[in-house]
């Protein structure tokens, strides 16, 4: 479905079952629903400034978005990229409330739902914030395995 033709309930239901697959309880639902908002953004358009405070993830619908890091000199360090269906959010940002050393980015005309982190702190959210840190962890894990037990030509 094209980012035009994204419905917000169509968005929404997309929203809901991640979470649920996630294991927030239905009656949880709600407060996201009332929360979360339907975004649709351009190619080159900052979602969150480096140095910047996060205070939302993003449930990414359509289009393709980064993680990169600016340095003085103009080069640029890309952390990750985020596809369809996948939930972007700066982990260390959002486990210490420092400041981002990433800028989230879209690097292609995207729609995404944007969900406020304060919803975390709600008490049907916590099971969902552990779903999520397990899956950024096996992820990780994985990443670093590919890494350091591949050679350079398997990679």
């Amino acid at each position: 479905m094209s980012h035009e033709s994204m419905s917000h309930q169509a968005a929404f239901r997309a929203l809901t079952d991640f979470f649920l697959e996630l294991g927030l309880e239905p009656s949880a639902v709600a407060p996201l629903l009332d929360k979360a908002q339907l975004k649709s953004c351009q190619a080159g358009e900052v979602l969150l400034a480096q140095g910047g405070k996060q205070q939302s993830g993003f449930l990414l619908l359509n289009g393709l978005l980064r993680a990169c890091h600016y340095l003085s000199d103009g080069q640029q360090r890309c952390k990750e990229f985020y596809f369809p269906g996948e939930f972007c959010l700066l982990y260390s940002s959002f486990l210490s409330a420092e400041p981002a050393r990433y800028q989230l980015e879209a690097l292609e005309n995207s729609t995404l739902v944007v969900v406020p982190l304060s919803l975390f702190e709600l008490g049907g959210f916590q099971r969902a914030e552990l779903s999520l840190l397990r899956a950024q962890l096996r992820y990780k894990e994985q990443k670093e395995a590919f890494l350091l037990l591949k050679s350079p030509e398997q990679r």
